[in-house]
């Protein structure tokens, strides 16, 4: 999506993704496995949340807040909050790029109203930017614990969106990877490509696969099995290839 608006996407693209390697494990492997020695998977505070109490469903639910608390430094708790707060604030701006985008490219289609096509003189769609506005504010439904619940609902639903999201990744690629090689094309004479491939694309799409059926396979436990939780944690799964096929 990024690359069809890139003034140089040969340039720009292969250093972006160069130092995805570094940010990931740095920002994301890094910092969980040093989480992970802080934090015991019994430490009171994590179990208390996750059994809903104080502080579930907030910035204190954050096993790197529990983890630099236990250190027992004042002033790190803190600055933990506000560098989640501007990964917050990176990663809605970044989704609200994607949204804009992808529902102004489905008003380009025709799947979506006409009246979403119009842009600024700074070709900004800004109906589209209006939309998709509107759905951060779903936030607030954690205020209350009750509306929590829904949020709770619409955020298992999305995580298992962005899991299948990256299996069609994957899949995507393995079907461009078969086509170059029946063209005979060489992949190093692209400006970017990628390592161990195409046996780095089947395990994802095989590993996260397995990830999707086995998410929260407890709802499927007869002691805990709820209508609310199946729709919950099955209904994309269920509505992704409808979607995609239609």
């Amino acid at each position: 999506m990024i690359a069809g608006e890139a003034k140089l996407p040969r340039v720009y693209l292969k250093n972006a993704f160069k130092t995805t390697y570094i940010r990931f494990g740095i920002f994301f492997i890094l910092s969980s496995l040093c989480v992970g020695i802080i934090l015991p998977y019994n430490d009171p505070t994590l179990v208390g949340i996750i059994d809903g109490g104080d502080g579930a469903r907030t910035g204190a639910a954050s096993p790197y807040v529990i983890a630099i608390g236990n250190l027992r430094i004042e002033v790190l708790p803190h600055i933990v909050n506000g560098l989640l707060i501007s990964s917050i604030f990176s990663a809605s701006n970044t989704l609200t790029y994607y949204g804009t985008r992808s529902l102004y490219g489905l008003a380009l289609k025709g799947q979506a109203p006409k009246f979403l096509r119009k842009y600024t003189s700074f070709s900004l769609p800004v109906y589209c930017l209006g939309i998709i506005i509107l759905f951060p504010f779903l936030a607030f439904l954690a205020v209350s614990n009750d509306s929590a619940i829904i949020l709770t609902w619409l955020t298992n639903i999305i995580t298992a969106a962005q899991i299948i999201d990256h299996i069609a990744i994957s899949i995507t690629y393995i079907f461009f990877y078969r086509a170059y090689k029946a063209q005979g094309i060489n992949r190093r004479t692209l400006p970017y490509y990628g390592w161990f491939q195409p046996y780095s694309a089947y395990i994802s799409a095989i590993f996260l696969t397995c990830v999707v059926y086995c998410y929260r396979y407890s709802v499927f436990l007869p002691s805990s099995f709820t209508i609310s939780g199946f729709f919950t944690y099955c209904t994309i799964v269920l509505v992704a290839p409808i979607t995609f096929f239609s």
